[in-house]
């Protein structure tokens, strides 16, 4: 008897419970009494169910005995201590990539049980499965009605790897406000004014003033990602089987995030959000939109004098956590190049990895910005400022996984379908008078 089988028996009970429950829903939506038809269809499905039940708990007394004995014969092969996480198999398996990717050595024990929830969960392995539960990982309850129907899991242990590896490859969990949001909406304040400071003579009045307010609304919009997974891929190290998972999943939702914050157009193709590069330039932020000189239209062309021309049209209020934000290839035609042309290293770093800074700005890097050696007219090339002023973030739900299993199935393979829940809105770019705490250098024919 293996852990497939009692994994589909539980999925087929479940599904004679909603067949019955649907019997007594549709009369209730027509605000009848059941039929006796109805009630005599009703209560054969229940007694199926029941049947299943009791079919499922003999199945879960077999498995538990099949344990018990797999349990004495590890004894006699290893060190036959119950909780050990494996760590002879885990250091004999996995690639150093993999292990990096989930946090490191000072993680191993996490990823390695993540790799055996992988394994139990998605590819339905029993001994992984067995593991899972002699480890403190519940996983039957998850597994009941999930795998063939494409039920959605939340996975604790998992869900946490995904945020740390997405904020790794995006950059907008990074630089912006991120909020989260307990509902499909929130609305948030937004201060556009400050109270006035005022004189006043001996016996004089005073001057009232108010901070001024507005709103800023958010509205989560569903992100899928889907990737395929070999069947063969469970064989591996559990290691690696979690890494490749993760690694995907986080890869598709970080790259997709900032594009949609700083090149979303409204369309579908961005889940109706705006992006700053596409916002900045609609003609009603003008005082943020700086063109570089005439002829400065391609990254090699942009000088000193154009990012000295867009660093003074920040306001002071946003100096203090100012980044510059532009793609690898800008970086390496327009700040590297500088420095070379300087004859100096302008990157400083004892015993830690060195950020690249330009005047004293650190310089993030987007493959969401543009990274062409064409000539980009009137288009945003290079971003400065606070980020975390100009957008937020709104984080509705965390990430969730669905199994696709018959999607690829003659293939070898099976589907993995991650989704999550976010908006970002650009919320303050300045205006056609007053420029705001974000800027861009426009390429300039």
């Amino acid at each position: 008897m293996s852990f497939k089988t009692l994994t589909k028996a539980k999925e087929e009970r479940a599904a004679l419970i909603a067949q019955a429950r649907g019997i007594l829903d549709k009369a209730e939506a027509e605000s009848r009494a059941p039929t006796k038809e109805e009630n005599d269809q009703y209560d054969g499905l229940f007694a199926q169910a029941e049947e299943k039940r009791a079919l499922i708990e003999r199945m879960e007394k077999q498995l538990e005995a099949e344990r018990s004995l797999a349990d004495k014969e590890l004894k006699k092969d290893g060190d036959g201590k119950r909780g050990k996480w494996g760590e002879n198999e885990v250091r004999a398996r996995y690639s150093r990539r993999s292990l990096e990717l989930l946090g490191g050595e000072k993680n191993e024990e996490r990823a390695y049980r993540l790799g055996m929830w992988t394994r139990a969960m998605i590819f339905q392995d029993e001994r992984a499965a067995s593991w899972c539960t002699d480890n403190g990982m519940d996983i039957r309850g998850q597994s009941e009605g999930v795998f063939s129907k494409g039920g959605v899991l939340v996975p604790g242990e998992f869900s946490n790897f995904i945020i740390d590896l997405r904020e790794q490859y995006g950059l907008a969990r990074q630089l912006l406000r991120v909020v989260p949001m307990g509902q499909d909406t929130l609305t948030i304040g937004r201060r556009v004014s400050g109270v006035t400071a005022y004189f006043v003579g001996e016996n004089g009045s005073f001057t009232e003033s108010e901070k001024g307010w507005d709103s800023v609304t958010l509205t989560a919009k569903k992100l899928t990602a889907l990737c395929k997974l070999s069947t063969e891929l469970a064989e591996d190290a559990v290691i690696d089987v979690a890494a490749d998972l993760a690694s995907e999943q986080a890869y598709a939702f970080g790259v997709k995030e900032d594009d949609c914050w700083l090149n979303g157009d409204g369309t579908s193709t961005y889940g109706g959000i705006w992006g700053i590069r596409s916002k900045i330039i609609d003609g009603t932020h003008t005082q943020g939109a700086i063109d570089a000189a005439s002829g400065h239209d391609t990254f090699a062309e942009i000088d000193a004098d154009d990012l000295g021309l867009l660093r003074g049209r920040l306001p002071v209020y946003a100096e203090r956590n100012a980044r510059w934000l532009v793609s690898k290839f800008g970086k390496a035609q327009v700040f590297d190049a500088l420095a070379v042309a300087s004859g100096g290293n302008t990157i400083m770093s004892v015993g830690e990895r060195p950020r690249p800074t330009y005047l004293g700005d650190q310089i993030e890097v987007s493959q969401a910005m543009p990274a062409v050696a064409t000539a980009l007219n009137g288009s945003a090339m290079i971003l400065y400022g606070d980020f975390a002023m100009a957008s937020t973030m709104g984080d509705r739900r965390g990430f969730t996984l669905q199994v696709l299993r018959e999607l690829y199935a003659g293939n070898g393979q099976i589907g993995i379908l991650g989704t999550e829940r976010f908006d970002i809105v650009n919320h303050d770019l300045g205006s056609n008078t007053v420029a705001g705490p974000v800027v861009a250098l426009l390429g300039k024919t």
